[in-house]
Protein backbone atom coordinates (compact mmCIF):
# COMPACT_ATOMS: atom_id res chain seq x y z
CA UNK A 1 0.00 0.00 0.00
CA UNK A 2 1.39 3.43 -0.86
CA UNK A 3 0.31 6.68 0.60
CA UNK A 4 1.04 10.26 -0.80
CA UNK A 5 1.38 12.76 2.06
CA UNK A 6 2.83 16.11 3.23
CA UNK A 7 3.14 17.21 7.05
CA UNK A 8 2.44 21.20 6.62
CA UNK A 9 3.70 22.36 3.55
CA UNK A 10 6.51 19.95 3.06
CA UNK A 11 6.85 16.33 1.60
CA UNK A 12 9.90 15.36 3.37
CA UNK A 13 7.54 12.94 4.81
CA UNK A 14 10.74 11.10 6.55
CA UNK A 15 11.60 13.99 9.00
CA UNK A 16 8.18 14.10 10.47
CA UNK A 17 7.46 10.59 10.50
CA UNK A 18 8.52 7.17 12.04
CA UNK A 19 6.82 3.40 11.30
CA UNK A 20 8.56 0.28 12.66
CA UNK A 21 6.00 -2.67 12.30
CA UNK A 22 2.84 -1.48 13.35
CA UNK A 23 3.99 1.67 15.58
CA UNK A 24 3.54 5.32 13.99
CA UNK A 25 5.30 8.42 15.62
CA UNK A 26 4.11 11.61 14.43
CA UNK A 27 4.16 15.32 15.67
CA UNK A 28 1.32 16.48 18.15
CA UNK A 29 -0.28 18.89 14.71
CA UNK A 30 -0.14 15.89 12.05
CA UNK A 31 -3.03 15.71 10.09
CA UNK A 32 -2.40 12.14 9.09
CA UNK A 33 -4.03 9.39 10.76
CA UNK A 34 -3.51 5.55 10.17
CA UNK A 35 -5.36 2.84 11.10
CA UNK A 36 -4.27 -0.81 12.87
CA UNK A 37 -1.16 1.20 14.11
CA UNK A 38 -0.33 1.96 17.64
CA UNK A 39 0.41 5.94 17.56
CA UNK A 40 2.35 7.80 19.28
CA UNK A 41 2.67 11.89 18.63
CA UNK A 42 6.22 13.50 19.69
CA UNK A 43 8.90 15.72 19.86
CA UNK A 44 12.25 16.14 20.22
CA UNK A 45 14.01 18.92 20.94
CA UNK A 46 11.08 21.11 20.70
CA UNK A 47 11.00 20.40 17.00
CA UNK A 48 8.56 18.47 14.81
CA UNK A 49 11.53 16.78 12.93
CA UNK A 50 11.13 13.64 14.96
CA UNK A 51 12.45 11.46 11.83
CA UNK A 52 16.23 13.79 12.23
CA UNK A 53 16.76 12.81 15.95
CA UNK A 54 15.17 9.18 16.41
CA UNK A 55 15.48 6.28 15.05
CA UNK A 56 13.68 3.19 15.48
CA UNK A 57 13.65 -0.39 14.17
CA UNK A 58 13.03 -4.19 14.89
CA UNK A 59 11.35 -2.93 17.95
CA UNK A 60 14.16 -0.62 19.51
CA UNK A 61 14.13 3.06 19.82
CA UNK A 62 17.17 5.30 19.73
CA UNK A 63 16.79 9.07 20.90
CA UNK A 64 19.26 11.35 21.31
CA UNK A 65 20.88 12.86 24.85
CA UNK A 66 19.51 16.24 26.27
CA UNK A 67 15.92 15.95 25.53
CA UNK A 68 12.88 17.75 27.23
CA UNK A 69 11.52 15.82 30.11
CA UNK A 70 8.03 16.21 28.29
CA UNK A 71 9.95 14.86 25.50
CA UNK A 72 11.40 11.80 27.87
CA UNK A 73 7.76 11.32 29.13
CA UNK A 74 6.06 11.05 25.53
CA UNK A 75 9.22 8.60 24.89
CA UNK A 76 8.35 6.24 27.96
CA UNK A 77 4.89 6.12 26.83
CA UNK A 78 5.89 4.24 23.77
CA UNK A 79 7.95 2.54 26.02
CA UNK A 80 4.54 0.43 27.53
CA UNK A 81 3.94 -0.81 24.12
CA UNK A 82 7.09 -3.23 24.79
CA UNK A 83 9.91 -1.15 22.63
CA UNK A 84 13.01 -1.27 24.17
CA UNK A 85 14.23 2.82 24.59
CA UNK A 86 17.95 3.69 24.82
CA UNK A 87 19.48 7.01 24.99
CA UNK A 88 22.35 7.64 22.63
CA UNK A 89 24.89 10.10 24.20
CA UNK A 90 26.74 10.93 21.43
CA UNK A 91 27.64 14.36 20.00
CA UNK A 92 25.82 13.95 16.64
CA UNK A 93 22.28 13.95 18.16
CA UNK A 94 20.73 13.95 14.73
CA UNK A 95 20.85 9.64 14.97
CA UNK A 96 18.73 9.84 11.62
CA UNK A 97 21.49 11.60 10.02
CA UNK A 98 24.04 9.17 11.17
CA UNK A 99 22.69 5.59 11.99
CA UNK A 100 20.86 3.29 9.43
CA UNK A 101 19.84 -0.12 11.16
CA UNK A 102 19.46 -2.57 8.05
CA UNK A 103 18.72 -6.11 8.54
CA UNK A 104 21.89 -7.98 8.41
CA UNK A 105 23.91 -4.91 9.05
CA UNK A 106 24.12 -1.47 10.80
CA UNK A 107 25.77 1.11 8.94
CA UNK A 108 26.84 4.51 10.54
CA UNK A 109 28.84 7.69 10.18
CA UNK A 110 32.96 7.16 10.03
CA UNK A 111 32.71 9.90 12.83
CA UNK A 112 30.62 8.82 15.12
CA UNK A 113 32.33 7.89 18.60
CA UNK A 114 33.41 4.61 19.02
CA UNK A 115 31.57 3.79 21.97
CA UNK A 116 28.54 4.32 20.55
CA UNK A 117 29.18 1.54 17.84
CA UNK A 118 30.09 -0.85 20.26
CA UNK A 119 26.97 0.01 22.34
CA UNK A 120 24.83 -0.54 18.86
CA UNK A 121 26.59 -3.96 18.11
CA UNK A 122 25.46 -5.05 21.91
CA UNK A 123 21.63 -3.93 21.76
CA UNK A 124 20.69 -4.87 18.25
CA UNK A 125 23.60 -7.89 18.00
CA UNK A 126 24.52 -7.01 14.82
CA UNK A 127 27.86 -5.83 13.23
CA UNK A 128 27.78 -1.94 12.69
CA UNK A 129 29.99 -0.75 9.88
CA UNK A 130 31.31 3.15 10.40
CA UNK A 131 31.19 3.97 6.49
CA UNK A 132 31.34 6.81 4.61
CA UNK A 133 29.13 6.08 0.59
CA UNK A 134 30.01 8.03 -2.33
CA UNK A 135 31.36 10.71 0.00
CA UNK A 136 29.14 11.11 1.83
CA UNK A 137 29.38 10.41 5.70
CA UNK A 138 25.67 11.13 6.73
CA UNK A 139 24.98 7.56 6.02
CA UNK A 140 21.38 7.18 7.27
CA UNK A 141 19.98 10.19 4.94
CA UNK A 142 20.80 8.16 2.35
CA UNK A 143 18.60 4.84 2.29
CA UNK A 144 15.20 3.73 2.51
CA UNK A 145 14.91 -0.02 2.88
CA UNK A 146 12.38 -2.16 3.74
CA UNK A 147 12.93 -6.13 4.10
CA UNK A 148 13.61 -6.59 0.56
CA UNK A 149 15.67 -4.33 -0.85
CA UNK A 150 16.39 -0.62 -0.71
CA UNK A 151 16.92 3.15 -2.65
CA UNK A 152 20.12 4.75 -1.74
CA UNK A 153 20.71 8.71 -3.35
CA UNK A 154 21.81 8.63 -6.77
CA UNK A 155 24.45 11.42 -6.03
CA UNK A 156 26.65 8.25 -4.52
CA UNK A 157 27.16 6.63 -8.01
CA UNK A 158 27.52 3.01 -9.02
CA UNK A 159 29.91 2.48 -7.21
CA UNK A 160 28.47 3.61 -4.17
CA UNK A 161 25.64 1.25 -5.22
CA UNK A 162 27.47 -1.57 -4.88
CA UNK A 163 29.48 -1.19 -1.61
CA UNK A 164 25.74 -0.48 -0.38
CA UNK A 165 24.30 -3.95 -1.66
CA UNK A 166 27.65 -5.72 -0.25
CA UNK A 167 27.45 -4.20 2.84
CA UNK A 168 23.41 -4.46 3.51
CA UNK A 169 23.19 -8.06 1.67
CA UNK A 170 20.50 -7.13 -1.01
CA UNK A 171 19.59 -5.57 -4.00
CA UNK A 172 19.37 -1.84 -4.23
CA UNK A 173 19.10 0.64 -7.02
CA UNK A 174 19.80 4.14 -7.04
CA UNK A 175 17.07 6.67 -7.08
CA UNK A 176 15.06 9.74 -6.10
CA UNK A 177 12.19 10.53 -4.63
CA UNK A 178 10.31 14.22 -3.90
CA UNK A 179 11.30 14.94 -7.59
CA UNK A 180 15.09 14.46 -7.57
CA UNK A 181 15.91 14.93 -4.21
CA UNK A 182 18.98 12.69 -3.08
CA UNK A 183 18.65 11.68 0.35
CA UNK A 184 15.92 9.48 -0.08
CA UNK A 185 15.34 8.73 3.90
CA UNK A 186 13.40 11.66 4.73
CA UNK A 187 11.44 11.30 1.66
CA UNK A 188 9.58 7.96 2.69
CA UNK A 189 8.91 6.13 5.77
CA UNK A 190 6.67 2.75 6.25
CA UNK A 191 6.88 -1.45 6.69
CA UNK A 192 6.98 -4.35 3.87
CA UNK A 193 2.96 -3.53 3.81
CA UNK A 194 2.78 0.37 4.05
CA UNK A 195 5.18 3.25 2.47
CA UNK A 196 4.50 6.92 2.93
CA UNK A 197 5.63 8.89 -0.04
CA UNK A 198 5.99 12.84 -0.62
CA UNK A 199 3.57 14.65 -2.33
CA UNK A 200 5.93 16.09 -5.04
CA UNK A 201 7.68 12.49 -5.95
CA UNK A 202 7.04 11.94 -9.65
CA UNK A 203 5.00 8.93 -11.15
CA UNK A 204 8.61 7.53 -12.35
CA UNK A 205 9.97 7.52 -8.93
CA UNK A 206 7.00 6.22 -7.39
CA UNK A 207 7.20 3.14 -10.00
CA UNK A 208 10.87 2.31 -9.03
CA UNK A 209 10.07 2.42 -5.74
CA UNK A 210 7.25 -0.11 -5.95
CA UNK A 211 8.76 -2.36 -8.12
CA UNK A 212 12.03 -2.83 -6.38
CA UNK A 213 10.55 -2.65 -2.63
CA UNK A 214 7.85 -4.83 -3.71
CA UNK A 215 4.61 -2.61 -2.66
Amino acid sequence: MLIRAAHRNSELVGLYYIIDSDIFLYPHSTKLKLENFRSFAITSYGSEMIGLYIVMKHGVLLYPKNLEQKELDEIMMIKKEGVEIFEIPSLKNALGNNIHIGEKRIIVNPNLEKKIVKFLEDVFGKEVLPISIGGFNTIGSLIFENSKAFVIGYKVGESGLKIAEQVLGKRGYLGSLNAGFNFVKYCAVGNDELVIIGKDTTGIEEMKLIDYLEY
